[in-house]
């Protein structure tokens, strides 16, 4: 009961007045999910964090109640946050926690430690860097998706002019490696940036629904923004 009373503010803020009935059903099932992390944790284990784990829990399962009842259309933007909700979803609970509750919810930064939150900015690249290596294979092998030098290198134009249009029209097609460069080169922009409006700005009212907020995510928008070219004195 005690690690319920936080999980229902988080659901009131996914859920719109009308879709209450459901957030007891799902308050049931991400407690039962967490008690089913607490009885496969080994005995010895002392990171498991009950109340932690029904948070991820309704994050996750009201995060995808929201994407199901408003994606739509196969846009760059739509592509850039279901990609990010689900590398989100699958971080270790001490990482997904901060960056669910300051990235998605809005929280204030300040309410977690500083090293807590950078740590949980390298898990999250690293997430997108291993989804990458699972698709095309090992390191050396895998020509379809940005390594964390290059896109760290694109950022800080530090490539060649070839190379660097090549990494440009690259990010024109690939949305994995558009939310890696954003997220390397802001931490916390590539985070589900629809999911986000959704849940900060009241996208939930009628003609607000996050869908509707034109092409391009926020990673999108970083990465036409780092590809100016910078004037130096």
């Amino acid at each position: 009961m005690w690690a319920l009373r936080p999980a229902r503010r988080i659901v009131d803020r996914y859920l719109g007045p009308t879709e209450r009935e459901g957030a007891e059903e799902l308050l049931f099932g991400s407690c039962r999910r967490a008690v089913e992390a607490l009885q496969q944790a080994p005995e010895d284990d002392r990171t498991l964090d009950f109340e932690r784990e029904v948070r991820i829990a309704v994050r996750v399962a009201a995060g995808c109640h929201v994407l199901r009842r408003e994606v739509s259309g196969d846009d760059r933007s739509t592509e850039e946050t279901l990609i990010a909700y689900d590398v989100l979803a699958s971080l270790p609970a001490h990482h997904a926690d901060v960056l669910w509750a300051v990235g998605v919810e809005g929280e204030p930064r300040t309410r977690y430690p500083p090293g807590l939150l950078q740590t949980s900015h390298h898990a999250l690249v690293d997430a997108y860097l291993w989804r990458a290596l699972r698709r095309t294979g090992t390191v050396e092998t895998r020509g379809d998706h940005l390594s964390y030098l290059t896109a760290a290198s694109y950022v800080r134009y530090e490539l060649t002019a070839g190379r660097r249009a090549d990494v440009r029209a690259h990010l024109q097609r690939c949305a994995l490696c558009r939310l890696l460069t954003a997220e390397v080169a802001v931490p916390g922009v590539s985070l589900p940036s629809q999911l986000t409006r959704a849940v900060t700005t009241g996208g939930r009212a009628p003609g607000l629904g996050w869908a509707r907020w034109g092409t391009g995510g926020s990673a999108g928008r970083t990465t036409r923004r780092l590809s100016r070219p910078r004037h130096r004195p």
